[in-house]
This record gives structure tokens, sequence and C-alpha cells, in this order.
């Protein structure tokens, strides 16, 4: 089997970057991945401390009970996944 691998833009930030705003910015190159405007990106980037639940939790897991915001982060977390799966190996 022989997969062709595109060519991945990188990035470095050298500042904390807010996570809400790079959260924005990686769906809008989301976007542009899907519409074949811009290519993959690696991004090194910090910023500050959160938690996260990931795309193998379990609700009952988290502390604080928000299952709207939940439903919505794994459903996006699986998305993004596949989306960018698909976009790396095809």
């Amino acid at each position: 089997m022989v997969m062709k691998i595109k060519e991945i833009e990188y990035s470095i930030s050298n500042k904390a970057i807010n996570y809400e705003d790079s959260v924005e910015i990686m769906e809008n190159r989301v976007e542009h991945i899907s519409s074949k405007i811009k290519s993959e990106l690696l991004w090194f980037l910090e910023h500050p401390a959160i938690y996260t639940a990931g795309t193998s939790s379990n609700e009952k897991d988290l502390l604080k009970k928000i299952p709207s915001l939940y439903s919505k982060l794994l459903e996006e977390a699986n998305t993004l996944t596949t989306v960018l799966a698909k976009e790396l190996f095809i």
C-alpha cells in the first residue's frame, strides 16, 4: 500500500495563545483545508492551562456536568479527527 502524504505547513508561536482563540483559528484552518484552499498545519504553541475530556472520556468522569457542552466538544473532536485523517492520507 502506498500512501500519498501532502505537504504540511508548520508554525511556531513565540508567545502564549488564548485557548479559545487557537480553537477558532484551527476551526477556520480546517474549513480552508476541506475547501483545498490551504494545506495541513502543524502548529507549535503554548496556551494557558486547561482541562480537557478528550475523545475517549466518559461524561460520568467530569467534575462539573455541562451536558450540552460535553456533547458539542466530543462531536467537534471526532469531526476534526476524521477530517484531518482523511486530508492527510488522501
